[in-house]
């Protein structure tokens, strides 16, 4: 890996000899000096530049990484024989809205190079409701039906899904074996998978139909006059599609995608990091003859991360509202599909024979990813400061920090509010500063009145959200993250750090300090770091003979 560090005499204790100070990744040997980071490209573990001036070029994969010669193969004459997207259904048969997990798996042929991607899984969501119009026995047909498809985005009911999120809102964790080699590195996100997807998907420079304030999660008024879909939000839109049908006697329900940001194989390489390098994903393909079993388990309840009808945006927040009325019992939700798609690609005979012989001779298929670990902790209550301090392992290259509710951070049944990571600074929080790895203060000294509404004229606003803009992190406006409104709040305050500059092969300590001068800290609140570390290699070789793959799993050392 680029970042390994490289071991010196002055590492060593010897006596009266000074140590020499441990350098940061960013200044090793094999990063060049003088160079914009922005223009440079890691090619066969060397940075190099790259042509265009603003480094969005398209990737060229090193030759000898054999999992890259599909894609590099589709530019050429003759090389490619059949292109294609396939689908299967569960594993299992049995009721997909009965089973605790869906279960999947795929199998390779034996000319058949196949991928992934984050959203290659989506489920059809399908609800219906008590018609509140029944009349028995009348000659209308609205009328005389006894349950009518959802149209959530006329307000029957008003329910919906995070857009930056949905049908991940269904799934607590990802299991994926390849040949029968488990991935041990999905699991270090532990319970905040929804969370991590929100964060990669908003917090960058193309991020779109999301919830930036509570101005875009638009409700239908009472006066039917004002139940349209043309008054809804781009967000909502996408909020509400899961439940709505547009035709109350629709009998098939809404395919929504399951964004699996942060599991391989599906994904990669981190959305923010790819905005901030201004580098996409190189497309990797696995051999031929490769089964990947994978298992997504759900929610046990599977409508855990559902905003219902009982439940307004203030009341999600307010941790007074210790509870919300249960939604209307006569609501249905079921799956009625879920499906996996991959791409699959056939090479044409003679780059195919050319490919196995590479791997018999000794080729490797190398697959690097990043490793997304999540970690939260309690903030005290009643006090006028507080710390939280996490340990963030090896090779940190991004760190997100949001604060978020207890309910909204793992499951609480009794408050019927839902799992989210729409993310608010503590309220009255007056002073933050951020430490980690010896550098006593991230971006700037202190970030002043960040909990404080209807405000936004403090430097150290402009200073982060210039941080932000700058490093190409997000896609709204200064207003609409420090709103003078009184009536409108961001739902994307937290912070987002890129801490390549202090990478390095230690554990490291990441210290937040709240202090709260004219209130104390508030209750019921989570603080959750999420960090993601570039570290993690998949490598594919070669056993004893054809099609016989050997998959190793390690992270940098």
């Amino acid at each position: 890996m680029a970042g390994k560090r490289k071991s010196t005499d002055g590492d060593k204790d010897s006596g009266g000899v000074k140590k020499k100070p441990r350098k940061k990744l960013s200044e090793e040997d094999d990063s060049p000096s003088g160079r914009s980071m922005s223009k440079m490209k890691k090619i066969d573990g060397t940075l190099i530049q790259t042509s265009k001036k603003d480094a969005e070029d398209t990737v060229h994969l090193p030759g000898f990484n054999l999992a890259g010669r599909p894609e590099a193969l589709k530019t050429k004459d003759g090389g490619i024989k059949k292109s294609e997207i396939k689908t299967t259904g569960p594993y299992h048969t049995g009721n997909v809205n009965t089973e605790s997990y869906w279960h999947f798996v795929v199998r390779s042929n034996k000319n058949e190079w196949i991928r992934f991607n984050p959203d290659s899984i989506s489920v059809v969501v399908y609800g219906t409701m008590d018609n509140p119009k029944y009349v028995e026995g009348s000659a209308d047909p609205l009328k005389k039906t006894p349950t009518v498809a959802l149209q959530a985005g006329i307000g029957a009911p008003r329910m919906f899904l995070d857009p930056s999120v949905m049908g991940t809102s269904f799934v607590h964790r990802v299991d994926v074996s390849i040949n029968n080699v488990p991935v041990p590195t999905n699991s270090a996100i532990g319970g905040l998978l929804l969370h991590y997807v929100r964060c990669a998907r908003v917090f960058n420079h193309q991020a779109r139909d999301c919830f930036v304030t509570n101005k875009d999660v638009t409700l239908m008024g009472e006066d039917e006059a004002e139940k349209t879909r043309g008054s809804l939000s781009a967000a909502m839109k996408k909020a509400t599609s899961a439940f709505d049908y547009f035709d109350p006697f629709a009998t098939k329900g809404a395919r929504v995608p399951v964004y699996l940001d942060g599991q391989f194989p599906f994904d990669r390489r981190n959305a923010t990091l790819e905005s901030i390098d201004r580098q996409k994903e190189q497309n990797l393909f696995f051999p031929p003859d490769t089964t990947v079993e994978i298992k997504l388990h759900l929610y046990r309840g599977k409508q855990e991360a559902i905003f219902h009808h009982q439940l307004t945006l203030p009341d999600y927040f307010n941790p007074d509202k210790t509870e919300v009325d249960a939604p209307n019992a006569d609501i249905q939700i079921t799956f009625q599909d879920v499906t996996l798609e991959y791409e699959s690609v056939e090479l044409k005979a003679a780059e195919h024979v050319k490919a196995m012989k590479q791997y018999m001779e000794g080729g490797l298929g190398l697959y690097d990813y990043d490793i997304v670990r999540g970690q939260h902790q309690a903030m005290e209550t009643g006090q006028s400061t507080t710390q939280s301090i996490f340990q963030i392992a090896e090779y940190c290259r991004l760190i997100y920090i949001i604060y978020i509710p207890d309910w909204a951070t793992f499951p609480m049944e009794r408050t019927r509010k839902p799992l989210s990571a729409l993310t608010r600074y503590p309220t009255g929080c007056t002073g933050i500063t951020l430490s980690f790895a010896g550098e006593s203060h991230l971006i700037t000294r202190k970030f002043e009145n960040l909990g404080v509404p209807s405000t936004n004229n403090e430097i150290s606003k402009k200073i982060l959200f210039g941080n932000m803009r700058d490093n190409r992190m997000l896609n709204f406006g200064f207003e609409r993250m420090f709103s003078r409104l009184e009536d409108e709040y961001s739902l994307n305050q937290g912070f987002v750090l890129d801490v390549k500059h202090l990478m390095s092969d230690k554990t490291e300590m990441l210290t937040i300090q709240h202090e709260f001068a004219t209130s104390t800290s508030p209750p019921k609140q989570q603080v959750v770091c999420i960090s993601v570390h570039p570290n993690g290699r998949a490598t594919c070789r070669s056993g004893n003979s054809q099609f016989e793959w050997i998959w190793s799993f390690a992270t940098a050392s």
